[in-house]
């Protein structure tokens, strides 16, 4: 989707319009233009004025990382979930 229908509704729009493109993408949306952004995808580039890219998902199920295993096994992350603190790291001021 990043690579062929990201840069086809940017086209479509542009020639519609004449005018830059500004995208918000959420979720899925945010990944595509991730997507489309990381293969240098001229289309986009050219015609892209703003981007906004809001709660991206992605896994990392093959990742080979001492990190990520210990994040995995510790309680952190569920610690963190019962808070309702949805960031790693958040910028609080007690923390």
């Amino acid at each position: 989707m990043g690579q062929y229908d990201l840069p086809a509704v940017f086209s479509y729009i542009h020639n519609l319009t004449q005018q830059k493109v500004s995208y918000i993408g959420h979720s899925q949306g945010t990944v595509q233009m991730h997507i489309a952004l990381s293969i240098n995808q001229p289309t986009v580039e050219a015609v892209l004025d703003k981007y906004f890219g809001f709660g991206p998902v992605a896994t990392v199920g093959h990742a080979n990382s001492h990190l990520v295993d210990l994040l995995d096994k510790s309680g952190l992350v569920q610690w963190y979930h019962l808070r309702h603190i949805y960031e790693f790291l958040p910028s609080f001021g007690w923390f």
